[in-house]
């Protein structure tokens, strides 16, 4: 309930102060909106993130789909939201920069086999 109570200061806050710098006293339906992704933003960020199978700069290998299949790299983030998500309320597990020659930054779209696994050099043995 603490977390609620946050969750509406700061957003009543936000909006009456803009509305307050206006000199209006309706609100806009860009105050709306506003109002929206802000408290999407604020639930996310006050729920508890699920339990992920890596942790921070766990080298781990990626399917990145094309000719290559599937790369390694290391993890860089944990639980980030989705960019590609309009309603603001999906989590990416991971964000993976892939070795060079790519070196680029991989969004991981769910923690499964099917998409990144840690990274198992040979000569390494279970147990």
């Amino acid at each position: 309930e603490e977390g609620v109570k946050d969750i509406q200061v700061e957003v009543l806050d936000l909006v009456f102060g803009a509305m307050s710098s206006a000199g209006r006293t309706e609100l806009l339906d860009a105050d709306r909106s506003f109002i929206k992704k802000r408290v999407r933003h604020l639930v996310f960020r006050y729920l508890p993130a699920p339990e992920r199978r890596f942790a921070l700069m766990d080298r781990v290998v990626c399917n990145i789909g094309g000719s290559r299949g599937w790369a390694a790299g290391s993890v860089q983030a944990l639980n980030e939201e989705d960019p590609s998500d309009p309603t603001g309320q999906k989590r990416l597990p991971y964000v993976v920069k892939i070795d060079p020659p790519n070196s680029r930054l991989v969004s991981v779209p769910e923690d499964s086999n099917e998409c990144v696994r840690a990274e198992v050099c040979f000569g390494q043995r279970s147990g």
